[in-house]
């Protein structure tokens, strides 16, 4: 992710680099001279400050690297020399933004409870609609945290009049089981078929006297997998 938000933001200065120099070119008064020609911009020109923040939607906690120094191997005494490269990171399950927009008060507020993994589905709607009663957010707020939350949901149905917030909580809810259902029988299934491979790889082993890495080549399966293998046959 630094990576990825260092070139977000380098992408940016470029762009308004190049917007910049465009001022400049032809034969006209404001032609450069010298080591300004040479740079394509004025010793007083000045570009827009790019600030990249990264929202994670994510019910855990965040554990990937927020700094370029995290992903280097950094030889002792050099550090100082290494330029570091930090992003601002926003939790949307414990987010202590000041926020001043409605929208996003409501919206933020909603993510914490929808994405509190200390809460059951049923404790979590029962929060979501007394906030919601409470508070009374916009609909398109409500759409917007389906959409933040993956839910796939007819947004046409909601643009009616008669469209309330318990029928979008329902709704919203019904296809949230729906996906958790579907993301339990994914890793059922995963689960059992690392088990059928650790005990195809135990059985090559034992017949043929072959060490694990090559039972798992002969039997080929993928390089991914071999983990899962040696955590169930250990």
């Amino acid at each position: 992710m630094p990576m990825r938000v260092m070139e977000y933001d380098a992408s940016t200065y470029d762009h308004q680099y190049h917007k910049n120099a465009e001022k400049y070119t032809g034969t006209g008064p404001h032609r450069l001279k010298g080591d300004e020609f040479l740079s394509s911009m004025r010793k007083t020109d000045r570009f827009l400050p790019v600030i990249t923040i990264v929202v994670s939607y994510n019910k855990d906690p965040w554990d990937a690297p927020t700094r370029l120094s995290e992903l280097l191997d950094i030889p002792t005494g050099l550090e100082r020399y290494v330029n570091d490269y930090r992003y601002i990171l926003v939790e949307a399950r414990s987010c202590n933004l000041k926020l001043h927009n409605v929208n996003n008060i409501h919206l933020f507020d909603l993510l914490k409870i929808a994405l509190n993994n200390r809460l059951s589905s049923r404790e979590g709607k029962q929060k979501l609609e007394q906030y919601a009663a409470s508070h009374r957010p916009s609909k398109k707020v409500l759409l917007t945290l389906t959409g933040v939350l993956g839910i796939k949901i007819n947004y046409h149905k909601y643009e009616r009049e008669d469209a309330t917030m318990g029928t979008i909580f329902d709704d919203m809810f019904q296809e949230w089981e729906k996906k958790g259902e579907a993301k339990g029988e994914a890793k059922g299934e995963a689960k059992g078929e690392a088990k059928a491979n650790a005990s195809a790889v135990k059985n090559l082993m034992e017949t043929t006297g072959w060490s694990m890495e090559k039972s798992l080549a002969a039997l080929k399966i993928p390089e991914e997998d071999h983990h899962k293998i040696l955590l169930l046959l250990s």
